[in-house]
């Protein structure tokens, strides 16, 4: 008897985008103002930890109006967009115009992915413009290519950490790594001048452009620079100027752009937002990062550029943590368990978990394997292992080895619905809390599709039913 084939969960839930149809509603309403005040939070934060003014670019008066421009450029979109007509496109331009935001890996690594997508192997036929490398470190970059200086000499000779710091390193290596396999010759760009005047810059990343395309006339162009760069008046009408690139057809890709995830938030229904944006003829965006991934990056590298040693600001440990718990409670009606506060006798709205990052994970684990109730470390561990992050009950800790937001997520859950592990299977609930962080996730197995009904009920005015 033949039987019947498994439902692939992802394409199942996989319905095209519909647009909202009047007014959010109230729990729509509280959703999308937990993510607002969650961005407003962190630029508070930033301000608080690194002496930051909320508004850095007011002083300076050009950089404000620069910036201002890229966001009211940015801030709506015309319609879906599917990524193979992207790349589809991509492919017919003469030049792809890559938005980097620097201090997120995973912008590096879709950057790759889609020149990948776009280029035959080998074909010889693609340059490659990169912001992060300078000009004068041209022949760093290509004895790196051809192996002839090894990854520590490369990221000496080219100073990357004026750049960024190593952390970043692994998403702008992909970069290179997949030029190399693509057969396609990279050339440095970056502006090493601290003037703070972006069109000085844009003029200097034109003068370097264009002698690139004269080098390679036949050659599709791909340029990697930062986003703000990419607005229509910055610096695609400063190449257009020239007459080489007067009549070139160009497609600009750009990621996570912060006013049209809001925009896209309020215009689809239940949040499910298209993963791929069409801003206007030739300009898209792909959503690649949940919204507080991408601000946790920046912090991470105002920490490094402050010169802040490890653990000196953790974010998650400092108040990151408390802060998710305490927003899960408030939208969730869920309060703390007065049983778990110890003798500290701490308020039950100050306890939280303690956070173990990778660095420490493994003496955590070793840890776990003497202090855990008999056959409950194993299953911590399996959970350490597929989510990359465990909530632990009996410590009242969680381990992270891999950042992962919606699994961290999910194990903070733990702790506000079942902090002391008694209530077996909450997994549909995770996935709930999750999605007030991230709503725009989609269900991947049929226990996350439950968890999926119980955000639907919610959103229709539900309060989720709590074991």
């Amino acid at each position: 008897m033949l039987r019947p084939e498994k439902t692939n969960i992802a394409e199942k839930t996989k319905t095209k985008p519909q647009e909202r149809v009047g007014e959010l509603r109230e729990n729509e309403k509280k959703i999308l103002d937990n993510l607002l005040e969650i961005t407003k939070w962190f630029e508070d934060y930033e301000a608080t930890c690194f002496g930051l003014d909320k508004n850095v670019a007011d002083k300076n008066p050009k950089l404000e109006k620069y910036l201002k421009d890229f966001y009211k450029e940015f801030r709506n979109f015309e319609q879906p967009a599917e990524a193979q007509k992207v790349e589809a496109e991509a492919r017919n331009s003469d030049i792809v115009f890559l938005g980097d935001r620097h201090n997120l890996r995973k912008n590096q690594e879709f950057s790759a992915e889609f020149i990948e997508k776009v280029v035959k192997p080998q074909s010889g036929q693609a340059v490659l413009a990169l912001e992060f490398i300078s000009p004068k470190h041209q022949k760093a970059v290509e004895e790196f290519m051809s192996d002839k200086i090894d990854e520590e000499s490369f990221l000496k000779r080219s100073h990357f950490l004026e750049w960024s710091d190593l952390e970043h390193w692994p998403g702008y290596k992909k970069i290179l790594e997949t030029a190399k396999k693509l057969g396609i010759k990279i050339y440095g760009i970056k502006f090493q001048a601290e003037s703070g005047e972006q069109d000085l810059e844009d003029k200097f990343f034109v003068e370097k452009i264009a002698a690139i395309a004269e080098k390679h006339p036949q050659a599709k162009l791909f340029v990697h620079i930062g986003d703000a760069h990419l607005a229509g008046s910055h610096l695609p009408k400063a190449l257009s100027q020239i007459d080489r690139f007067r009549n070139k057809k160009s497609t600009t890709v750009l990621q996570n752009i912060r006013p049209l995830y809001f925009s896209a938030l309020e215009r689809y229904e239940n949040f499910r937002i298209p993963k791929v944006l069409k801003i206007k003829g030739g300009t898209y965006n792909f959503f690649t990062a949940p919204l507080i991934t991408e601000v946790v990056s920046d912090i991470e590298n105002l920490k490094q550029f402050a010169g802040e040693t490890e653990g000196e600001i953790d974010i998650w440990s400092d108040v990151l943590g408390v802060e998710i718990v305490s927003r899960l409670r408030k939208i969730t009606g869920i309060g703390t368990d007065e049983r778990i506060v110890d003798s500290k006798d701490l308020s039950p709205s100050l306890f939280s978990p303690s956070f173990y990052l990778e660095q420490d994970s493994e003496v955590v684990a070793k840890q776990l394997k003497e202090e855990a109730p008999a056959g409950a470390y194993s299953r911590y561990l399996k959970t350490l292992e597929e989510k990359g992050c465990a909530y632990v009950p009996f410590s009242n800790s969680l381990v992270i080895r891999k950042f992962r937001l919606k699994r961290i997520i999910e194990e903070l859950a733990k702790f506000v619905i079942d902090p002391k592990g008694e209530k077996g299977d909450i997994s549909s609930l995770q996935y709930f809390c999750s999605k007030l962080f991230i709503p725009e996730r989609r269900p991947e197995d049929e226990k996350e599709e439950v968890g999926e009904k119980v955000f639907l009920d919610f959103l229709a005015g539900k309060q989720p039913s709590l074991p």
